[in-house]
C-alpha cells in the first residue's frame, strides 16, 4: 500500500493547511486528544510554523499509544543555542546547530516558529515571507561564526554587516527548508577582527529558492564601542554645525 505524507504546519499557515496532505498543528493536537487521528495509509512529517514546545508535546502524547510513533517521521527540534543566534526568545531562533561539511562549507535545517517576530505579522499568503528567509540566513552566519571561529576567543565581540544582497527565485512554502553556507573569503584583521564574505543557498525540494550574500566583520566589543562613541559624537557635532549655519 502506498503511504501518503501529511505535513503538520503552524496555525498561522492556515491557507496552506487547506491544501491536501497538510494539517494544522491544532488539528493534530485535537485529534490526538480525542483519539481520532487518521493513521490509515499515512505518515506525519513536520512542516514549518510549529514551536519546539508543541512538537515535544505531540511526541509525548504519541508515546501514550503503543505503535503510534511509527506514523510520526520526526523528532524533537534542537534549535541553535540562544548565544549562537543572538536571540533571547527561543521562538525567534530559526535554525538548528550548523553542521560543518568541510573547511568552508556548512549546512543547517530551518525550523520557523509561527510565533516569531518575522512571521506573526507578515503572513499574507501560503508562502514563507522573504524577510523570514533573510533572517534565517542572518542567523546562520552568526551561528557558524560563533561556533567555529569565535568560541576560543576570551573577549566579547560584535558583528557588523558590511554588505548584503538577496535574490529570490521561487516561493518557499512551510515544508522542509535547509541552508547551504559557503565562505568565499576570510581574513584575520587587527584588534582581533575577522572579516568574511559568504554565500548561502536556501533549499527546498532540492532546488535553490533564494541566494543570499553577506559581507560582515567581527570586532572586539570594547574596540567597536569606542569607535561607535567617536562616530556618535562626530555626527552630533555635524548636526550642530548645520543648525548654526
Amino acid at each position: 500500500m502506498m503511504v501518503k505524507k501529511i505535513y503538520i504546519v503552524g496555525d498561522r499557515f492556515n491557507k496552506f493547511a487547506d491544501n491536501e496532505n497538510v494539517v494544522s498543528v491544532s488539528k493534530v493536537e485535537s485529534d490526538l486528544f480525542k483519539g481520532s487521528l487518521n493513521i490509515n495509509g499515512v505518515v506525519y512529517e513536520l512542516g514549518q510554523g510549529v514551536s519546539a514546545e508543541r512538537v515535544r508535546h505531540i511526541l509525548v502524547e504519541v508515546k501514550k499509544y503503543p505503535g503510534l510513533d511509527k506514523y510520526f517521521q520526526f523528532s524533537e527540534i534542537e534549535k541553535s543555542y540562544k548565544n549562537l543566534v543572538h536571540k533571547f526568545n527561543v521562538a525567534n531562533s530559526m535554525i538548528t546547530k550548523p553542521e560543518k561539511l568541510s573547511a568552508n562549507r556548512y549546512r543547517t535545517d530551518v525550523y520557523i516558529d509561527d510565533q516569531c517576530d518575522d512571521i506573526k505579522d507578515h503572513i499574507t499568503g501560503q508562502h514563507i515571507p522573504g524577510m523570514a528567509l533573510s533572517e534565517a540566513c542572518r542567523q546562520m552566519f552568526l551561528a557558524v561564526t560563533e561556533l567555529y571561529y569565535l568560541r576560543s576567543q576570551l573577549f566579547s565581540h560584535y558583528f557588523v554587516i558590511n554588505t548584503s544582497a538577496i535574490e529570490y527565485y521561487k516561493f518557499v512554502f512551510p515544508l522542509d527548508i535547509s541552508i547551504n553556507y559557503m565562505i568565499d573569503e576570510f581574513e584575520r584583521k587587527s584588534h582581533g577582527s575577522l572579516k568574511f564574505s559568504v554565500t548561502m543557498e536556501v533549499i527546498q525540494a532540492g532546488k535553490v529558492c533564494a541566494l543570499v550574500k553577506y559581507g560582515f566583520s567581527t570586532y572586539e566589543s570594547k574596540f567597536l564601542h569606542e569607535k561607535e562613541s567617536e562616530a556618535a559624537i562626530k555626527a552630533l557635532r555635524q548636526d550642530e554645525e548645520v543648525l548654526h549655519a
